[in-house]
């Protein structure tokens, strides 16, 4: 297996606080914008980034924890997580899902903080 970059403990910081901002706003848009919007990958999406903020906590999260961060259905978090095992993005460990180990790619671009200074008030 090829030797892959990590992320910096301040790229995780970072990578957390967005996937977290992510999370709530994109649950806020969808659920005031589209209240009837069914998008099996926004639902996947809502959940590998429930799986990348409980793991960067340290607790990663079960299907219960998921639906309960998520506000989807238990049986739509299992199947969007089978989903996305399928793709190698998620592993499962018991009850628990981690992120996979090439699920995050080293951003060689820094999109990333781009996209941080860009939101960032100016003068800070």
């Amino acid at each position: 297996m090829r030797n892959k970059q990590r992320m910096t403990e301040a790229q995780l910081r970072e990578r957390l606080f967005l996937a977290r901002a992510y999370i709530d706003l994109t649950k806020l848009m969808c659920g005031r914008m589209f209240p009837h919007l069914t998008n099996a990958n926004l639902e996947a999406l809502i959940a590998v980034m429930c799986v990348f903020v409980g793991e960067a906590e340290g607790r990663p999260p079960t299907v219960t924890k998921i639906a309960q961060h998520s506000g989807l259905t238990r049986q739509t978090v299992y199947r969007r997580l089978e989903y996305l095992i399928e793709l190698g993005r998620v592993v499962r460990v018991g009850k628990r899902y981690y992120m996979a180990e090439n699920a995050m790619e080293p951003d060689p671009h820094n999109r990333l903080m781009k996209i941080l200074e860009r939101a960032r008030p100016h003068g800070r």
